[in-house]
């Protein structure tokens, strides 16, 4: 979990440790260390959805009217492959507290462009809300929430599609960026094309965009793996930083919402591009490991911890 904002004018207050040898870095009291891979973070024991994409799962929860979520109807209308592969999903099911299980179906006109849906209680009412990455085939993606009403599976908000077809976005995290209760959701839009991370929340049953910032990747075109940011508390002064990789994925940058904004905390280079990340889920000692694609690990503290 996570917070940002944009500062780019304050980035240099310390001079940046990066020689060739060096197995840590620290940036404005942001600390880069080199550690043990830990495949034990990125293990996913959640169960396969059933009919539906070949590695998609069952997104859980205990609590709540809505506590199981995946994607179905596997299909090739639209051949955007984007991650991986051209077989996207045409239908999202949920179990209900109940064990009800209800089904939408999408139009020929679009799919699920995602894995796995999310689910959150964005705003804090007690009901669940379902977070999926639908695309259109002529406007490309957008962020569109489901949840139940009177018993039914409707959708219930939707950000803009971004407005053309074979364009793409990345939620990289769902947490309490405000610092305020609820839970936002911040998205990188087109991250193989001078991304933008974008922050929107859900309030009264409406999507409202926070702020916006330039400048990052959260995937790599053509992968399945979509982890590539992760959110915590990693100084602990109660918000939420968000590390997430720069737009070459070759620096993992450090953000956090505050002020009504993102501010950009940190920018650290690694020695190869960004594959995945992962909140350690410890209080005590708040973490993010990078795995980077030579197969190096590191892990993001900061320096008051």
């Amino acid at each position: 979990m996570l917070k940002s904002v944009l500062c780019a004018a304050m980035i240099c207050a310390a001079p940046l440790l990066f020689a060739p040898q060096a197995s840590a870095q620290q940036h404005a009291g942001w600390r880069l260390q080199k550690t043990a891979p830990r495949p034990d973070l990125f293990a996913d024991s959640r169960p396969a959805a059933p009919n539906g994409l070949s590695d998609g799962r069952v997104a859980t929860r205990a609590t709540g009217d809505i506590r199981a979520a995946w994607y179905a109807e596997p299909t090739r209308r639209y051949r955007h492959g984007v991650i991986g592969d051209d077989i996207e999903a045409g239908a999202l099911m949920v179990r209900t507290a109940t064990g009800a299980e209800l089904r939408v179906s999408l139009p020929q006109s679009e799919v699920f462009e995602d894995v796995t849906p999310r689910l959150a209680d964005l705003d804090g009412d007690g009901q669940v809300e379902v977070i999926t990455i639908r695309s259109s085939s002529r406007r490309g993606a957008a962020v569109t929430i489901y949840g139940l009403r009177r018993g039914a599976l409707l959708q219930k908000a939707t950000t803009p599609f971004i407005g053309r077809s074979y364009r793409w976005l990345n939620i990289a995290a769902i947490a309490d960026f405000v610092g305020r209760g609820g839970k936002q959701i911040a998205y990188v839009q087109t991250p193989h094309i001078g991304g933008t991370l974008k922050l929107w929340s859900y309030t009264g049953g409406v999507l409202s965009q926070l702020d916006t910032l330039a400048g990052f990747s959260n995937h790599a075109i053509g992968a399945r793996e979509l982890r590539l940011a992760a959110a915590a508390d990693l100084d602990g002064d109660g918000l939420l930083e968000l590390a997430i990789p720069s737009r070459n994925r070759r620096s993992v940058k450090i953000v956090r919402f505050e002020g009504g904004a993102w501010r950009l905390l940190a920018r650290l280079p690694v020695r190869s591009s960004v594959r995945r990340m992962a909140a350690s889920a410890s209080a005590a000692e708040p973490q993010i490991f990078i795995e980077l694609r030579n197969g190096d690990a590191y892990r993001v503290r900061h320096a008051s911890k």
